[in-house]
């Protein structure tokens, strides 16, 4: 998950060099944790930018320290991913020192204050609520610890996929079988996958019970992530009172417009500070936290996909791609059509390869419940 901050104004007009003061802010983002922590860095950007595009950081040095100097980050894994994360083997975080980041790009450095690990409770349960027919998915999370008021989250979702194309509505045939072509078999089975983005903080200050439930994300009940088989993975960290009100402050700012080239309201300027030069702004909190995951999985079963008018996925012999497309008609083979295994049938290749559509794999991930 990546925390970049984009910041909107259309109402004054502003210099050159104040545009230059507001970008290229070093933006930090992560948790310390237990096993191993992953901190992402990007920099900030202006409209002058390329909005869709984070400016990740991949040349930094990134460090996790323990009070009395044992530096985590010496491995080879610290080295920078195309996506700006760093991961780094920190072990069993001891409750008895305290933790902070250390960053180095080029000729700066970066430190964020020193936390004690805060020891995260189990996640209770993972459930989900659709109101009425046409009502989109909520998944809950919930988790309870008198002591424990403050929560950060995160996922990971991953759903299985299959292509439109049944093998059935080909004359003759009675059982699925997967395309085919000179390179090989296409598949008809897939695997996507994506990551939660943005801030999931919760507070149980104000809820009166030991037992917090807390709405995660919603999946509309036409989203095909609900066709087969859904799963969600879910991290919580508990966070502390000062963290959570710096994310709460950065959902808020994140959220209202005006002021693009203002300077950077001091409470967003979180626990992590230029040590070589105090003046440079940093955006990020950072804090140490023992992590908990759970599983949860929507089955066919639970009936709540609601299915939109079904793609036709029509079949085509040879003679009827040459009277739609002339005696050239090979040329469209694999890019647009694909030939049927067994079978002098072609179809569309977006009805028959489960891959087609976008980041999906035809890989099973491990541990997958529906073989």
């Amino acid at each position: 998950m990546c925390l970049c901050l984009l910041l909107y104004s259309c109402i004054s007009e502003f210099t050159a060099k104040e545009i230059e003061e507001i970008s290229d802010i070093l933006v930090v983002e992560g948790i310390i944790t237990n096993n191993e922590t992953t901190i992402i860095l990007n920099r900030s950007v202006n409209l002058n930018d390329t909005l869709d595009k984070p400016r990740y950081v991949r040349n930094a040095e990134v460090y996790v320290e323990r009070e009395d100097g044992m530096l985590f980050g010496k491995e080879p894994s610290t080295s920078g991913h195309s996506d700006g994360r760093y991961v780094i083997k920190t072990g069993t975080l001891d409750i008895n020192y305290r933790y902070r980041l250390r960053i180095k790009i080029e000729e700066h450095e970066y430190l964020s204050d020193y936390s004690y690990p805060l020891q995260t409770p189990e996640i209770d349960e993972i459930f989900w609520i659709k109101e009425r027919q046409g009502a989109p998915v909520i998944i809950y999370v919930s988790t309870s610890d008198p002591d424990i008021l403050y929560y950060r989250w995160s996922y990971q979702e991953v759903w299985e996929v299959f292509s439109d194309w049944i093998a059935d509505s080909v004359p003759g045939s009675s059982s699925i079988m997967p395309p085919v072509a000179s390179t090989g078999t296409y598949p008809y089975r897939c695997w996507s996958s994506s990551r939660s983005s943005g801030i999931i903080i919760g507070s149980a200050v104000r809820t009166g019970s030991e037992r917090f439930a807390y709405p995660l994300t919603e999946i509309l009940a036409t989203d095909k992530k609900l066709v087969e088989l859904y799963q969600i993975t879910v991290t919580q960290n508990a966070i502390s009172k000062r963290a959570y009100d710096y994310f709460e402050n950065i959902q808020k700012n994140a959220s209202l417009p005006g002021n693009i080239f203002a300077p950077i309201p001091s409470e967003l300027r979180g626990n992590i500070i230029c040590i070589t030069d105090p003046r440079r702004p940093v955006i990020g909190y950072i804090v140490a936290s023992s992590t908990t995951k759970k599983h949860f999985f929507i089955w066919r079963s639970d009936d709540v996909y609601e299915e939109v008018i079904p793609q036709k996925c029509d079949t085509f012999e040879s003679v009827d791609l040459e009277e739609m497309h002339g005696p050239n008609w090979k040329q469209l083979v694999p890019d647009r059509y694909v030939q049927l295994t067994r079978s002098s049938y072609y179809t569309y290749r977006q009805c028959a390869d489960c891959t087609f559509r976008g980041a999906a794999t035809a890989q099973m991930p491990e541990g997958w419940p529906n073989p």
